[in-house]
C-alpha cells in the first residue's frame, strides 16, 4: 500500500477480476449467485473487502459439502449450484493474480537491507500477501536459491511436500505463504506444483490454495489445504526457535494468527516489534489496541512511509 495505494488495494483487484472477460471469469449467472450473498443491492457492484464475504463463504463451503454427497444419477444441486464453488475460486484467482502482475518494484534500499538481515540472522518469512514484491528480490538476491539459499518455501524439482521444508544439510529459514498463493496449482496427480509467474494469464483453473474470505473462515480453508496447513505448522515452530517477532505491515485484522502469536507468547519470551504506517492511528491506541490483538508488543514504530524502514542486523531470529 505505500508503493501503490490503488493498485495494490483489495477492492481494485476483486474489481478488475469481477470486470474481467474471457477464461475463467465469471458467468452473468455467476455474478448474480455471488451478489445474492453480499450486503449490497447494486446488481453490478463487485466485493470490496474479505469482510462481505462472509455469506459468499458460507455457500461455498455447503455446495462443497453437497457435491460430495450428491453424486450419481440424481444431484441435490443444479448444475450451477455443481459448478459454483470452482467458479468464484477462479475469480479469487483473478483478484489474487492482479498483484502479481504490478510492474513496479520495492525500492532498492528497502529490499536491501531486507535481504541483508535476513542473512544475518537466519530470520524466517511468513507473509500474507499474494504479490510477489517480496519474491522477486529474494530470488534475485539469492534469498530464494533452492537449499543453498537463505529461504526455503517446500517446493522442488517434484512440486510441494511437507517433508521438503525439514532441515537435513543445512540451517535454511522457512518462506511460509500463509494464505497461499496464486500461483499454487493443483496438477491431475494432486500434487501442487508453482506455476512460472507468464502463467496466470493463461491459467485460470480453481485455486485451492489461496485464501480470501471473512477472517471467520480462514482457518478453516487454511487447514483444508495441505500446503497451508504445512505452512501453519511452521509458522509455529519458527516462532518457538526465535527470539524476536517483527510485524511489518500487518494490520492485525487476521484474528487466527493474532491468536497464533498469542498462545506462543505466553509460552515463550519472544520480543515484539510492530512498524506500521502513521495513518493509521494514533500511538497510544494502537499500543492499546496491539496489546489487545497479541498480549503484549515492546515496541511500535510509526512511520509516514514504512518503505523507508531499515532493518538493522542485531542478533536474533
Amino acid at each position: 500500500m505505500a508503493l501503490d495505494s490503488h493498485y495494490l488495494n483489495l477492492s481494485t483487484a476483486l474489481n478488475a477480476a469481477w470486470n474481467s472477460s474471457g477464461d475463467g471469469s465469471l458467468s452473468a449467472k455467476d455474478k448474480t449467485r455471488v451478489i445474492q450473498c453480499l450486503p449490497t443491492d447494486d446488481a453490478s457492484d463487485a466485493p470490496k473487502q474479505e469482510a462481505e464475504l462472509h455469506i459468499l463463504q458460507q455457500v461455498i463451503t455447503a455446495c462443497d459439502l453437497i457435491n460430495s454427497i450428491g453424486e450419481g444419477e440424481i444431484h441435490w444441486l443444479s448444475n450451477g449450484g455443481q459448478k459454483f464453488p470452482r467458479a468464484v475460486r477462479r475469480y479469487f484467482g483473478l483478484a489474487a493474480s492482479h498483484f502479481h502482475n504490478y510492474d513496479e518494484e520495492l525500492p532498492e534500499d528497502f529490499t536491501n537491507s531486507l535481504c541483508e538481515f535476513i542473512k544475518k540472522t537466519q530470520s524466517h518469512v511468513a507473509t500474507l500477501n499474494y504479490d510477489n514484491l517480496l519474491y522477486r528480490p529474494f530470488v534475485s538476491q539469492d534469498i530464494c536459491k533452492g537449499y543453498n539459499g537463505s529461504l526455503v518455501d517446500g517446493f522442488h524439482r517434484s512440486g510441494f511436500s511437507e517433508s521438503n521444508l525439514k532441515r537435513t544439510y543445512s540451517n535454511f529459514g522457512w518462506y511460509l505463504h500463509l494464505h497461499g498463493s496464486p500461483l499454487f496449482k493443483e496438477n491431475s496427480s494432486g500434487v501442487i506444483e508453482k506455476i512460472q509467474l507468464s502463467g496466470l494469464q493463461s491459467t485460470h483453473s480453481e485455486r485451492k490454495h489461496l485464501i480470501l474470505t471473512h477472517h471467520d473462515y480462514k482457518l478453516e480453508i487454511l487447514k483444508s489445504s495441505s500446503i497451508l496447513s504445512a505452512y501453519w505448522k511452521y509458522f509455529r515452530l519458527a516462532m518457538k526457535e526465535s527470539k524476536r517477532l517483527i510485524i511489518f505491515g500487518y494490520s492485525g485484522t487476521d484474528t487466527h494468527v493474532n491468536r497464533r502469536i498469542r498462545l506462543r507468547l505466553q509460552r515463550q519470551k519472544l520480543r515484539v516489534e510492530v512498524i506500521e504506517w502513521s495513518g493509521i492511528g494514533e500511538h497510544n491506541s494502537r499500543m492499546k489496541y496491539w496489546k489487545e490483538a497479541l498480549g503484549k508488543i515492546d515496541r511500535l514504530t510509526h512511520l509516514d512511509n514504512i518503505l523507508d524502514y531499515n532493518f538493522d542486523s542485531t542478533p536474533g531470529h
